[in-house]
């Protein structure tokens, strides 16, 4: 993706898709935004299936690392205690350049989806 835009979008098909493909059945999913000062931030967390880690090969991951990178952003990924972290961080200075200003009184954080996961493995 050339934008902002299109980034924030792949980020969002890639984690629900490994959501749907990886994640434990009926596990609660969380997608949250975040903007604080210059940085755009989204997270997706989710519960990891022991049964479909194995077979999760890491590379629509990997290509969006490489995509957020050449839009100076950051991206990353993790697995802690069975619970399944994305993050990316994009600061709109370096991402629009200098002088960039972003036109909101103050910093927010809200949930964008937050709910059960309810399809079986198998999805391709």
């Amino acid at each position: 993706p050339s934008s902002l835009r299109g980034l924030t979008t792949r980020f969002l098909i890639e984690v629900t898709t490994n959501i749907l493909k990886h994640g434990e059945p009926m596990s609660t999913v969380s997608i949250t935004g975040r903007l604080q000062g210059d940085v755009l931030g989204l997270r997706a967390d989710n519960q990891a299936s022991r049964h479909a880690r194995a077979s999760a090969s890491g590379t629509g991951l990997a290509a969006l690392k490489g995509a957020a990178e050449a839009l100076d952003s950051e991206l990353d990924w993790s697995e802690e205690a069975g619970t399944w972290m994305v993050r990316m961080d994009a600061d709109l200075q370096r991402v629009f350049g200098p002088g960039f200003v972003l036109d909101v009184a103050e910093s927010y954080d809200t949930t964008l989806l937050r709910t059960k996961s309810t399809l079986a493995h198998g999805i391709s």
